[in-house]
């Protein structure tokens, strides 16, 4: 595969796939580069060294950078006005660490690829469209126009390099694919977040995953309007906090593994309004078995609406099921 690029002054110019590009001088204006400039296979950093590319400032991208690529400290501006202006990754991952990626273009993380943002913003003009993964750790802001396509996964993972994982997307959006709250290594907290004002929506056929990962908090910070399938903590227990009001016509999953909510058995927890409808299924884990007088607040809200449509709840050996609802609380119990 052949990149075609210079370095020069601490600068990149990337000119593959055409001549769609310009470099940033030292005073900050675009300075238009023709194509064909080539960048040596000994300064492309190979994805086992981890190290980032020697630049601070790229304007354009109109192709491709070296495969697995990490962006330090850099200032990307996608151009638009020519349709080939665009960050396509459709045939690399790339990892942009404390940067800036900017618009008017839009940025393509094809189906297959990876995208890894840490501490980095995009900015209120450039299009963001995730049909791959999109991996979002420490604090990472979405501030133009996102797409959540029906293939692409967006992970937000806490981790011990970059703590708390928080994705805030300004103009809200709706997920069509998949989304993961978790975290590796230590106990840390994945938040997704939306301006109030805005919803996230998660579409039919689209999920929402809480998962235990290393522990810490897991929580959505915005109106959710689902209509596809929220998980909480599949395979464990745990707890999703929801900071905001809560709208369900699709489909909410929950297991029960003993008595201690969010940490035997899962709970959604709601600050705001809630209003239900849709599917509740409940499981079982741990090869726990409920009991006659067992009761689990497995749903709490500020205030709710409606009720589950249909709740589907496992066989007991004894006693039945009876499902409850008063101010501020949705309970499950176990009667003779």
């Amino acid at each position: 595969m052949l990149y075609r690029a210079r370095v020069v002054l601490g600068l990149v110019v990337l000119a593959l796939g055409g001549s769609c590009v310009s470099r940033d001088s030292p005073t900050g204006v675009g300075e238009r580069m023709p194509a064909g400039l080539v960048l040596q296979p000994a300064l492309i950093p190979s994805p086992a060294d981890g190290s980032a590319l020697p630049i601070n400032r790229i304007r354009v991208v109109t192709a491709r950078v070296p495969d697995n690529a990490v962006l330090g400290d850099t200032v990307v501006v996608v151009q638009s006005g020519d349709p080939s202006c665009t960050l396509d990754l459709r045939t690399m991952g790339l990892t942009a660490d404390n940067s800036v990626l900017n618009g008017p273009g839009t940025i393509t993380n094809a189906t297959g690829q990876t995208l890894t943002l840490r501490y980095t913003t995009v900015g209120s003009t450039a299009a963001l469209i995730n049909n791959g993964t999109l991996v979002a750790n420490g604090t990472v802001n979405v501030n133009g126009a996102l797409t959540a396509s029906a293939s692409g996964l967006i992970r937000l993972q806490g981790d011990g390099t970059t703590g708390f994982a928080t994705l805030t997307v300004a103009q809200g959006f709706t997920n069509n694919g998949s989304i993961e709250l978790t975290s590796t290594v230590s106990a840390y907290g994945a938040t997704l977040a939306v301006p109030l004002g805005n919803t996230l929506t998660n579409a039919a056929g689209a999920t929402i995953t809480s998962l235990v990962g290393a522990g810490g908090s897991r929580t959505i910070d915005t109106t959710l309007d689902n209509q596809g399938t929220l998980i909480v903590a599949p395979g464990a227990a745990h707890s999703l906090q929801i900071t905001g009001s809560l709208v369900t016509s699709g489909v909410v999953n929950l297991e029960i593994g003993g008595l201690t909510a969010a940490t035997l058995y899962d709970r959604l927890a709601a600050t705001g309004a809630v209003t239900l409808g849709g599917t509740l299924n409940i499981g079982l884990i741990n090869a726990f078995v409920p009991a006659i007088g067992d009761t689990f607040t497995v749903t709490t809200y500020g205030s709710r609406t409606g009720s589950f449509v249909t709740t589907n709840l496992p066989t007991l050996p004894s006693g039945s099921w009876s499902v409850g609802t008063n101010p501020t609380a949705l309970v499950l119990s176990v009667i003779p």
